[in-house]
């Protein structure tokens, strides 16, 4: 039978940076080379430093250079010129949202015609589950759900303070924060303060670490996903949102306004009014309108977002790479 996967392990661990962006820029084009790989793909922003093979590579956004963050010094100038290289570059660059091709091509310059927009897909799972009985970790009540790490940007303390505005009229409803095990160290203690302090810190369950298989459920069963972030270059949780059939509630950032094309209720404005009016529409909205909104974004997320199209346009890029090459 004919080898159509082989898996080669990174001899570089990610706990030391500096290696890992040298071998993947220096190294790995060469060994995959010699490994007869036609087109070397990555599913995150860097730039190789020789020719030696066609490449993709991704963009997902270009938050550092508009929202708060507490990347280093060092960082930000690696971002700059790992950026500023594939502007230069002949790779193919791959966009997950047209919002993120625009602000490529309007910092750095990156010609339109050089940057293909092609989503990130959800797993089938989400398409798939139905509400049923809670998990363990969860209690039987209703409740929101955040789905984010803990960055500024993501802007979780408001969130809990729309929350607590929320709760005092509605005794039963319970908010879930997931993902937010990772982030940001000083942002993390921020957000533990927050809650310690919190009047309704009872009725907020704060995840660790979840089985991949229990995201589905973790989803199905809320009320509605409510995503404050004040920035996304695409947000695959509102798209996982929408394939599991719960209406999104969301700040309207530009990537969120993307991914949503017009099948989430987003909030008039950035403060915290703003967001507890959103959520309460969709709380006192009647079974006949939650049924029409969340079919038609799940019926958006069918056509979008599903990783058989996903892929389907991904491949279509590293085909036209290695064509280019070849005098194809």
């Amino acid at each position: 039978m004919r080898e159509v996967l082989k898996l080669v392990p990174c001899p570089v661990s990610n706990r030391v940076p500096e290696l890992r962006v040298a071998y993947e820029s220096i190294i790995l084009p060469w060994l995959a080379r010699r490994k007869g790989c036609g087109v070397l793909f990555y599913p995150h922003a860097i730039a190789p430093v020789s020719a030696v093979l066609p490449c993709v590579v991704t963009l997902h956004d270009l938050m550092y250079l508009s929202q708060p963050t507490l990347f280093s010094w060092r960082k930000r100038t690696y971002l700059d010129l790992i950026y500023r290289r594939l502007a230069r570059s002949r790779v193919r660059l791959v966009t997950v949202s047209e919002f993120t091709r625009q602000e490529a091509h309007s910092r750095f310059g990156v010609p339109l015609e050089r940057m293909v927009t092609v989503v990130s897909g959800v797993d089938d799972s989400f398409f798939e589950t139905r509400p049923g009985s809670n998990l363990p970790e969860v209690p039987a009540a209703p409740y929101l759900l955040a789905v984010a790490a803990v960055y500024p940007h993501k802007r979780l303390p408001l969130l809990i303070r729309a929350f607590e505005r929320i709760a005092a009229g509605d005794p039963s409803l319970m908010l879930v924060l997931a993902g937010t095990h990772v982030g940001q160290r000083e942002a993390l203690l921020h957000l533990k303060q927050v809650l310690e302090s919190s009047s309704v810190r009872h009725r907020i369950i704060r995840l660790g670490p979840l089985p991949w298989d229990l995201m589905p459920h973790l989803y199905s069963n809320a009320v509605a996903l409510v995503h404050a972030s004040a920035y996304e270059g695409y947000g695959l949780p509102l798209a996982e949102a929408m394939a599991a059939g719960i209406p999104v509630v969301a700040a309207p950032a530009d990537g969120t306004l993307e991914v949503l094309s017009g099948w989430g209720l987003l909030a008039e404005g950035w403060g915290e009014d703003d967001l507890v009016a959103a959520i309460k529409r969709v709380l006192e909205w009647d079974p006949e309108t939650r049924t029409r909104h969340v079919t038609g974004a799940k019926e958006q997320a069918q056509r979008r977002y599903r990783w058989s199209q996903v892929a389907e346009s991904l491949s279509q890029q590293f085909i036209g790479a290695h064509a280019s090459t070849c005098g194809g």
